[in-house]
């Protein structure tokens, strides 16, 4: 036995009759495709459900698993108190799926303690299979803040689990499309929106989970969708199994995008190996960069490289190029990995006595100290996508109207808070998104006057 079976379902509480009362007769096709996956369900039997929600308690740097007995939830904040759910978890899996990610190095499993409480996300999809079914365990994971390659990992992980307990295991991804496909919205119209479902809706109605992994970050972010890494950790459920995919429906009466497919298991295929084929062109195309790559980001790698292999801060030769050696700076390193951002710290104003120990404080600050990531591992350093702006001509300014997003970087300053943002970022198109988001990194209000300034960068990378 293994995965027989899974399905990409969202979870509109309209589509629950005693919540929606009668709206859910908008939502007709997303009800009908509900039962129909219920009805399928039932008839495949399986010992256990994986419930993928990213309404689930869920971290930044941790997939969290449900631990304890049992996880109780009801509609209560919906208006609908009477509909309630007891989900009997499947100790042993869950178990299993935690002691395979440490087995692989994944940040996730059950140690955060009993979650006892059911997301909507889950109860939604539940309510219409407990009509059908309900002699099955439960195991219920959550979404994080990682990378999509990771968030396939651990989907790998769970799929790893399965079949080693021998389980006969269905798979649930509940998910939303995108929030903003039209004014009825709360979120109003964006037209990622619709672009976002039209192109998820292809990618998972033919199965080429491959194109997850790889998917327009900006797209991703501009749409307000919820489901990807959802779907993501279930196509790494999916990982070398032949499946025949079925779409069943989407509609998005309200604003918010409703998809459904499901996958029937048809045996092994090594050939869908899409992370391992991913992961292998990320590599390819960092190494192209590395060969191609100037003396400013030459030395971003070597200083974490050598950091990393011997946590020493590498020393500057002299024989590197005057611009490095012989003038002052700010600097700025990023660093990407997967296709994702993957640590970025800076000075906007020298700090150090030349460029290059600049880039050499803030490249090992980069890959090891940015609070948002893991520091970085030997075993990472093969597929990173460094560049270096350098920082020069910073001025102060009276207003927006000496702003250029595509040109200049902004920092803006309000009491003691403070934040900077570098130019010509993707999804960054307008001087006043640079402003709001620097305000919101520096956690000032939105509606506060701040002082402004400007600055131009030398790129390399």
């Amino acid at each position: 036995m293994a995965i027989v079976a899974a399905f990409m379902v969202p979870h509109p509480v309209l589509s629950i009759p005693e919540i929606g009362k009668g709206k859910e007769n908008d939502l007709s096709p997303t009800v009908a495709s509900f039962r129909l996956i219920a009805k399928q369900i039932a008839h495949l039997h399986p010992e256990t459900i994986v419930w993928i929600s990213p309404h689930a308690e869920s971290y930044a740097d941790f997939f969290q698993i449900a631990d304890g007995e049992v996880g109780i939830g009801s509609f209560q904040a919906y208006g609908a108190p009477d509909i309630s759910f007891r989900m009997l978890y499947d100790k042993e899996l869950a178990r299993e799926i935690s002691f395979q990610c440490k087995a692989e190095k994944i940040l996730g499993g059950v140690e955060n303690g009993e979650e006892r409480s059911i997301d909507h996300g889950t109860m939604v999809p539940l309510y219409y299979v407990n009509q059908e079914f309900r002699d099955f365990l439960s195991v219920r994971v959550g979404v994080s803040g990682q990378s999509l390659a990771e968030h396939y990992r651990f989907g790998q992980a769970i799929r790893q689990a399965v079949d080693k307990l021998n389980r006969n295991v269905v798979i649930i991804a509940s998910g939303d499309l995108s929030h903003c496909q039209s004014r009825l919205s709360a979120n109003g119209y964006r037209p990622e929106g619709i672009q976002y479902d039209e192109q998820i809706m292809r990618i998972m109605g033919k199965g080429n989970f491959g194109e997850l992994l790889s998917f327009n970050r900006h797209l991703l972010g501009q749409a307000l969708q919820c489901g990807h890494p959802a779907f993501t950790i279930m196509a790494g459920c999916l990982d070398r199994y032949d499946v025949e995919p079925m779409r069943l429906s989407h509609e998005a009466p309200f604003g918010i995008g409703y998809g459904f497919v499901g996958y029937t298991v048809k045996g092994e295929n090594p050939s869908r190996a899409f992370l391992e084929l991913y992961q292998s062109r990320e590599r390819l195309i960092a190494k192209e960069k590395a060969e191609k790559a100037d003396v400013y980001v030459r030395l971003a790698r070597q200083a974490i490289e050598t950091y990393i292999a011997t946590k020493r801060v590498m020393k500057l030769s002299e024989t590197f190029d005057p611009n490095i050696t012989k003038r002052k700076a700010g600097v700025f390193v990023t660093i990407r990995r997967d296709g994702e951002l993957r640590g970025c710290i800076g000075t906007i104003k020298a700090k150090k006595k030349c460029v290059g120990e600049e880039i050499i404080a803030n490249a090992i600050a980069s890959a090891c100290k940015d609070e948002r990531f893991e520091p970085l591992q030997p075993d990472q350093l093969d597929n990173l996508i460094i560049s270096v702006d350098v920082i020069q001509n910073l001025i102060p300014i009276l207003g927006v109207a000496d702003l250029d997003s595509q040109l200049y970087g902004v920092m803006v300053e309000w009491q003691d808070h403070h934040a900077v943002l570098l130019p010509n970022l993707p999804g960054i198109d307008t001087p006043e998104q640079q402003i709001r988001i620097c305000k919101q990194k520096a956690d000032i209000p939105l509606n506060e006057d701040v002082e402004l300034y400007r600055f131009e960068v030398e790129h390399h990378e």
